[in-house]
């Protein structure tokens, strides 16, 4: 007898603890729409500009070695024209020629 009220109790518990339909959120948002996902928690925000700042650093940095690399790749095959094709297209790109 006790341990059927301790599992009803516990079931209980859990039902309420899963029941959206009358807590905060669903009283603010309405009731839930099929198909949509329910999501609670910590709320994105956006990066502080010195994270921005180092990013844009380390990007820049990356885009000059991609660029001394295509350079020295270019002069070691200069000789294949479908090496020299592509590199000279990823060349393009790290200087933002084709951007657009």
């Amino acid at each position: 007898m006790v341990e059927e009220a301790k599992s009803s109790n516990n079931s209980q518990t859990t039902q309420d603890s899963t029941n959206w339909k009358n807590d905060i959120y669903s009283k603010v948002k309405g009731s839930e729409k099929r198909g949509r996902v329910r999501c609670l928690g910590k709320i994105a925000r956006h990066a502080s500009s010195s994270s921005n700042s180092h990013a844009n650093h380390r990007v820049k940095t990356l885009e000059n070695l991609l660029g001394n690399l295509v350079s020295v790749l270019q002069v070691r095959f200069s000789e294949d024209p479908q090496i020299n094709e592509v590199l000279q297209t990823v060349a393009e790109q790290v200087s933002g020629d084709n951007i657009g």
